[in-house]
């Protein structure tokens, strides 16, 4: 399988919590990207995703009175 095949399979695998992260690097000004380059973005963008979620929880948390 080419370093490209494997990029496309990857991409189409994700969900839909990974549309933007899909959308950026498809996009007309992307250059071809290699599959150890889409691993690294992938788990910086698992951490941001992460980061996100656990923000989102603390600001529930916070705003509900009498937690």
């Amino acid at each position: 399988i080419s370093d490209q095949d494997l990029v496309q399979a990857t991409l189409n695998g994700l969900s839909s919590e990974y549309e933007s992260f899909i959308t950026k690097l498809t996009g007309p000004s992307s250059s071809k990207l290699s599959f150890s380059e889409l691993f690294g973005l992938l788990l910086n963008q698992e951490k941001w995703l992460a980061l996100l979620k656990s923000t989102s929880m603390n600001l529930i948390e916070f705003v509900q009175p009498g937690s």
